[in-house]
């Protein structure tokens, strides 16, 4: 169940991404369009990253506060 809600969202944002794609005009807009999808990947690989890094670090602290 966890997963048919992702697959669902998944799906959604690649139809929404094939209908804004159908009604690009030109190379230029395509290269915009590209470069803002690039920028907000990166976006959300960076907060993937500090999220996991302050979890690592949290739990590590719980651990040695245990010990």
């Amino acid at each position: 169940m966890f997963m048919n809600c992702f697959r669902q969202a998944s799906n959604a944002v690649i139809n929404a991404l094939a209908n804004v794609a159908a009604n690009i005009q030109g190379s230029l807009e395509l290269m915009n369009l590209l470069t803002s999808i690039l920028e907000l990947f990166i976006q959300l690989g960076l907060k993937a990253k500090d999220a996991s890094d302050k979890s690592t670090k949290n739990a590590l602290k719980v651990n040695n506060y245990l010990n």
